[in-house]
């Protein structure tokens, strides 16, 4: 099987400004910055800024684990 090569500097910087943005959105819909009905607006900024999170968290077991491979190298 062929093993992943480690991210770039560029590819971490650009994965965690996107999450960034989207958590960003999603708090900009829960704060009705956008013309949209309040249940639909607190279920889909939710939905968004937990997306947001999630990814963010996610990226940063697989950076800290990419690092730690490379410690062990």
């Amino acid at each position: 099987m062929k093993e992943r090569q480690s991210s770039t500097k560029f590819e971490r910087i650009f994965n965690y400004s996107a999450c960034f943005v989207i958590s960003f959105l999603g708090l900009l819909v829960l704060f009705g910055i956008f013309n949209i009905e309040k249940n639909t607006r607190i279920i889909f900024g939710w939905a968004i800024l937990l997306y947001g999170l999630l990814r963010f968290f996610l990226l940063r077991m697989r950076y800290k684990g990419e690092e730690t491979k490379l410690r062990k190298l």
